[in-house]
């Protein structure tokens, strides 16, 4: 194994890295340059080189913040699974552990999401739920549940269609909307490192956005996805009070299965904290797969006590906002 090294992004081989990701075995759109740099955060990388080629072997891309000129270690929203990549046609446990060891010995790591295919078992996890599209649209639509499919037929039988549109734009406000209803800490610039990250996406040539069309031809809901060489992510979405009531999210999965059966490709529905939305993800067939979450604090304690404390105001100022509002 070559020496590990730590570059800063204005250090790295934009085209080698892209190289390295795009030809590893678990290819992640989340990983490449162009979509950490769209991402809100400065980030870094543990990359392994090849002395012959000068190419990268092996890269794992972090982002950073410092803080009391502490490096932090935190991962945006928007790059769902990170980790290790290799191009290296055997990759064991033991190569992949010198970069765990890594960040493990980091002063603080918020939340690292490695990818569900790295060689590790953490005591945190995180549910995605994943659905192999390499079979015919109708054995995929076989294994839907019984209420998937009355949904299915319900969009079907009340005209409700699925039109393509470049308009991401529109499914990105009524996400954000959507998120800051839910959301008490939510804060502007979540949406603007979103719609960053979805027009990067739209100039590299992945993203496809869908509406959904009632029979008067008013928009009732929508959907965005990202789609690369082996991989579909449902990224965002919106729906209307109608689009609920006719099951329009339902309609623009089916939409993307149907498009895309029959391929090497899988969708991965990108989880959720919320253990309902889970549940439907597996309606359609998917599979729960865990990814491995990290989290370290070897801050002093002084730190710690000063990051305690913050927390607590900010719980406070939320609890008092409700009690006001309500």
């Amino acid at each position: 194994m070559n020496a590990l090294q730590h570059v800063k992004r204005t250090g790295l081989n934009t085209k080698s890295w892209d190289n390295c990701i795009m030809n590893s075995q678990n290819p992640q759109h989340f990983a490449l340059s162009w979509f950490l740099d769209a991402a809100g955060m400065e980030w870094e990388a543990l990359v392994e080189i090849d002395e012959q080629t000068n190419e990268y072997l092996t890269v794992m891309p972090f982002q950073v913040t410092y803080a009391w000129g502490i490096k932090h270690i935190f991962q945006s929203p928007f790059c769902q699974q990170l980790g290790v990549f290799s191009t290296k046609k055997s990759f064991s446990t033991r190569d992949f552990q010198p970069y765990f060891d890594y960040l493990k010995d980091q002063k603080y790591v918020g939340k690292y999401f490695f990818h569900h295919a790295n060689p590790i078992r953490t005591t945190r996890t995180m549910n995605t739920h994943i659905l192999s599209l390499n079979s015919p649209y109708p054995t995929l639509k076989s294994v839907y549940s019984k209420g998937r499919k009355d949904a299915l037929r319900k969009s079907i039988n009340n005209g409700i269609t699925i039109q393509k549109t470049n308009n991401y734009r529109h499914i990105c406000d009524g996400y954000t909307r959507l998120i800051a209803e839910r959301n008490e800490g939510y804060q502007d610039h979540v949406g603007k490192d979103l719609l960053n990250v979805i027009e990067a996406a739209y100039y590299h040539g992945i993203l496809e956005s869908f509406y959904a069309i009632d029979r008067e031809k008013n928009i009732i809901g929508g959907m965005s996805f990202m789609v690369s060489k082996y991989k579909i992510d449902i990224y965002t979405s919106f729906t209307t009070a109608e689009g609920l009531k006719y099951g329009c999210t339902t309609l623009l999965m089916d939409h993307i299965i149907q498009k895309y059966a029959n391929t090497n490709k899988t969708l991965d529905f990108c989880g959720s904290h919320i253990e309902s939305i889970n549940q439907f993800f597996q309606y359609f067939g998917a599979k729960k797969v865990q990814i491995p979450l990290l989290h370290v604090n070897n801050l002093p304690w002084w730190i710690k006590g000063i990051k305690w404390l913050k927390n607590k105001l900010i719980d406070e100022l939320i609890l008092q906002k409700k009690v006001l509002y309500s």
